[in-house]
């Protein structure tokens, strides 16, 4: 009938150390079709266990992406048109996650098909600090992903895939297509610089649609603290007749 209907199940509880952790099943569907399924585990921590995070583990490639010596210089609070404007574009300055572009190796990453890094400062006066939460802000996770994605929208615009459409749009390219999220960190008024790293792992190109996939990172003040492997992002034709 059109109604989205979310469905969710706890599947474990267990205390430890004055921490809670918790895991649930989360369905949604539009009438009997299913449209979106996760598995996923959030904790309830002390003060003292997030003053010590010490985030997600690296290895020897992610740190070579993230110290890598900056070699573009993209203002994006500049707005510049070719990324912010038309029917495919970053969003609007107050969604817009990415302050910059550090650093883009065509054939960089571990597939050779791409890395970017892209950097934003911590703004203790931003909107959603005020909002998230009451006594204790924190940036939202979700915005942490919205950088990622947002960074390979860059990506898609940068190398020109929506050359060939008419009225390029962006579309998330989650249906049936399995996302994998970590994060061992926040992000509190107090840090100073986000940084996002991308590896491009897999390009498509048709006469309808682009698609790509990534895996990506998030780190604020040198600390790894988001994973996100098998991102995707297409840019379709908008046929719509708004």
């Amino acid at each position: 009938d059109g109604t989205l209907t979310t469905r969710v199940t706890i599947n474990t509880i267990s205390h430890s150390g004055g921490m809670i952790i918790e895991g649930f099943d989360v369905l949604c569907t539009v009438g009997s079709q299913k449209v979106y399924t996760l598995t996923t585990v959030f904790g309830f921590f002390p003060k003292k266990a997030l003053e010590n995070q010490i985030g997600l583990n690296n290895d020897a490639e992610q740190l070579a992406g993230f110290s890598m010596p900056e070699n573009i210089s993209i203002d994006l609070t500049a707005r510049p048109p070719r990324y912010f404007s038309g029917t495919a574009a970053l969003p609007a300055a107050s969604l817009c996650m990415l302050d910059r572009i550090t650093c883009f190796v065509p054939d960089g990453g571990s597939k050779g098909l791409g890395f970017l890094r892209g950097e934003k400062e911590v703004d203790p006066s931003e909107w959603f600090f005020k909002a998230h939460f009451f006594q204790d802000p924190v940036q939202p996770g979700s915005l942490g992903l919205e950088a990622m994605l947002q960074l390979l929208q860059f990506y898609m615009l940068h190398t020109n895939m929506d050359d060939g459409f008419q009225r390029p749009r962006f579309l998330s390219h989650g249906i049936d297509i399995p996302m994998t999220w970590k994060y061992r960190g926040q992000v509190v008024p107090q840090n100073q610089c986000i940084t996002t790293t991308l590896e491009i792992v897999e390009c498509k190109k048709h006469a309808t649609k682009a698609t790509v996939f990534a895996n990506a990172s998030l780190w604020i003040d040198g600390r790894r603290i988001y994973e996100a492997r098998q991102l995707s992002m297409e840019i379709i034709e908008d046929n719509s007749t708004k």
